[in-house]
C-alpha cells in the first residue's frame, strides 16, 4: 500500500515539478539512471511521513477481507480493485501539498546553485496551510 501510494504521489509530483520547469531525471539524493525521474523521488522524500500516515490511518481504520488481497500468482497477492480504489481516495495528499513540495525543490535548487531565493526557509517543503508563490515558472532557465 505505502509503495502503491508513493508511485501514485509521485506523478502528481512530477507534474508539478514539470510545471516548474525542472530537469526530472537530475536527482540529488537519488543517482541519475535511464527512465528514471531521479528528482521527483528527491522531492518526494519529505512527502513520505504524510503519506504514511494517511496509509497507516486507512489500514487501521479498514477492515479487510481475504477477498481484499486477490492471488495473482504462486505466492503473489495484490490489492483488489474496491481496497485501492477506497485507499487512493483515503491517502491522496492535497494538491497544495504537492505543490508545495514542487515549490520548495525549486527555491533549495536555487539556493544550492548560489542564486537569491528571496529569503525564503528552505528547509522543508509548505503544506497546504501557506506557501508562498514561486521563484521559478516554467519558463525560467535554472541552469
Amino acid at each position: 500500500m505505502l509503495n502503491y501510494c508513493y508511485v501514485v504521489e509521485a506523478g502528481r509530483l512530477a507534474k508539478a515539478l514539470a510545471a516548474q520547469g525542472l530537469a526530472l531525471p537530475i536527482g540529488y539524493l537519488h543517482s541519475d539512471k535511464k527512465d528514471r525521474n531521479s528528482l521527483v523521488w528527491d522531492a518526494i522524500e519529505p512527502l513520505r511521513p504524510s503519506i504514511d500516515a494517511k496509509v497507516f490511518a486507512f489500514v487501521e481504520a479498514h477492515e479487510f477481507a481475504r477477498r481484499d488481497f486477490p492471488q495473482s500468482g504462486y505466492n503473489v497477492h495484490r490489492l483488489s480493485r474496491d481496497v485501492t480504489q477506497l485507499l487512493l481516495h483515503k491517502a491522496t495528499l492535497p494538491p497544495r501539498e504537492i505543490e508545495g513540495a514542487a515549490e520548495w525543490m525549486v527555491r533549495t535548487i536555487v539556493r544550492s546553485a548560489g542564486a537569491p531565493a528571496g529569503g525564503n526557509d528552505c528547509s522543508r517543503p509548505r503544506n497546504h496551510r501557506g506557501s508562498k508563490a514561486s521563484i521559478a515558472g516554467p519558463n525560467s532557465s535554472m541552469g
